[in-house]
């Protein structure tokens, strides 16, 4: 009696909040007046624990619920201003102010914004055009979609990379118990051209976190370094991200080194969740050169995409068939 009350809950936060559906423009709804609570129980066993889309996200939003996010409705795919692309192309575009706050570009926001810190929710998301265009790989890979479903988690200032972290490693790891042996993590290893470091600091969390060494890489580069367009404000950051390994997940023996596949779109090792750190704006100089300059205060910005989580939960290498995404 108590699991079908909270299923019924479930399906109409979501369907209040219109999960997959947005049909206002660029609005947002801000939190819910009831509590938020699992819809499923963790099950030692990945394979049957959560793996509808609706248990998934259900899980996500209470796992950061009662970590003191506050859930914030979807905006429309559709944006309400000029964004560098057609269609809203991430979670974070309706928080672009909050990045801001203290900067020249500083838009104070009001309202159900004004003093957010932390965020959780799940975006509908299109990606034709812009910086991000996957129209070209959608139906020539296994993981990429015209529309998807991006479950992200923001600070705003609130906390920076040992809180992130330890979040998205403890979800996967502990609340839907997938392997640690499928995991691989990458950080960003610096840039001559941007004359950044590499972020040692993720490292050190990453070990004191118990990934290995052998799991553990450092990327260059574009893979592990965001940043947004002019539109944007030019916000930009070091990422760290974390992949999975198929074949790890499936019981398969195969020879091939998982850790060399990494970031080389091959279907077997594909990545999970992205976890930018914003750390600076990129503008341009009096002579064309690209400025860094330093933001107040550092900001996280994750996204994990739904139907690849639910690919991994029932082990099957694509997020592009069979699974049951709309199964509502």
């Amino acid at each position: 009696m108590r699991t079908s009350i909270i299923r019924k809950f479930v399906r109409n936060y979501i369907s209040q909040t219109h999960y997959g559906r947005p049909d206002f423009l660029g609005e947002c709804g801000i939190d819910h007046p009831y509590p938020f609570r699992r819809r499923v129980p963790v099950h030692p066993k990945m394979n049957f624990a959560i793996s509808y889309s609706d248990d998934i996200r259900a899980e996500f939003l209470a796992y950061f619920r009662e970590r003191n996010h506050t859930l914030v409705a979807p905006s429309s795919v559709y944006p309400r201003h000029i964004e560098g692309s057609y269609f809203i192309n991430a979670g974070m575009n309706q928080f672009k102010p909050l990045f801001l706050r203290g900067t020249d570009e500083d838009q104070n926001p009001e309202g159900e914004f004004a003093n957010l810190t932390k965020a959780a929710n799940s975006q509908p998301c299109i990606r034709i055009g812009g910086r991000h265009d996957d129209l070209n790989d959608v139906g020539y890979d296994t993981s990429h979609h015209t529309m998807f479903e991006m479950l992200g988690n923001w600070s705003f200032g609130s906390y920076g990379r040992e809180v992130a972290c330890r979040q998205m490693w403890h979800f996967l790891t502990e609340v839907l118990r997938i392997p640690k042996s499928a995991l691989y993590v990458t950080f960003f290893n610096g840039s001559r051209d941007l004359k950044l470091p590499p972020d040692e600091e993720a490292r050190e969390i990453w070990f004191d976190i118990g990934v290995s060494e052998r799991k553990l890489l450092a990327i260059a580069g574009d893979s592990n370094f965001w940043q947004a367009d002019e539109a944007s404000g030019g916000l930009c950051g070091p990422c760290t991200e974390i992949h999975v390994d198929y074949s790890a997940l499936n019981g398969k023996r195969d020879m091939t080194c998982a850790r060399c596949l990494v970031n080389d779109k091959n279907p077997r090792v594909v990545e999970l969740w992205n976890c930018v750190f914003i750390t600076h704006r990129m503008t341009k100089g009096p002579n064309g050169e690209t400025v860094l300059q330093e933001l107040p205060a550092i900001s996280v910005d994750t996204g994990l995409g739904l139907e690849r989580i639910a690919s991994v939960m029932q082990v099957l290498p694509t997020a592009t068939a069979n699974v049951p995404i709309s199964q509502r």
